[in-house]
C-alpha cells in the first residue's frame, strides 16, 4: 500500500513517465514509503531531458548527487550535465531516516521502472561515502 509506514523505504527518483499525482513527466522526487513523491521538482529549467525524444542527439551524462545530512535530517539531489554541480541543490527536502527505517537496516539500491515503455538506462560509475557519527 502507498504511504504505509510498514514499507520502510525511502528514495530518490529520476521520473520520465507522467502519473496524475506526478509534478512533469522529466523530474527529481523523493519517495518516502511509496511511490508519490512527497517532494518533487523539475529539469526542464536545467535544460536536462532524462529521455529525450530525439535520440540522434548526444547531450553527454548526467550527473547526480544524492546527499543525506543526518544532523540536519534533510536529503538533498543535484542534476547536472557534464559533472558540473550547482552550488544549490535542484531538490532539498525533510527526510528522517530513523522514523523511516524504524531500526531496520538500510540497503542502497539502482532500480528502474518504465510501467509499458522502454528506455537504455546507464550507471556508468558510482560512489558512495558513509560517516560514521558517534
Amino acid at each position: 500500500m502507498d504511504s504505509n509506514p510498514a514499507n520502510g523505504f525511502a528514495a530518490v527518483e529520476l521520473d520520465t513517465v507522467k502519473q496524475p499525482y506526478d509534478l512533469d513527466d522529466n523530474h527529481v522526487g523523493l519517495d518516502v514509503n511509496g511511490v508519490r513523491s512527497t517532494h518533487a521538482a523539475s529539469l526542464t529549467p536545467l535544460d536536462i531531458q532524462l529521455a529525450p525524444i530525439d535520440t540522434t542527439v548526444n547531450d553527454g551524462f548526467y550527473m547526480v548527487w544524492v546527499n543525506y545530512d543526518g544532523a540536519s535530517r534533510r536529503a538533498r539531489a543535484y542534476v547536472a550535465k557534464n559533472g558540473t554541480r550547482h552550488g544549490v541543490a535542484l531538490l532539498d527536502a525533510p527526510l528522517d531516516l530513523s522514523a523511516v527505517l524504524l531500526g531496520k537496516q538500510a540497503y542502497f539500491d539502482f532500480s528502474a521502472s518504465t510501467g509499458v515503455k522502454y528506455q537504455f538506462n546507464c550507471v556508468p560509475t558510482w560512489n558512495m561515502t558513509v560517516e560514521r557519527l558517534p
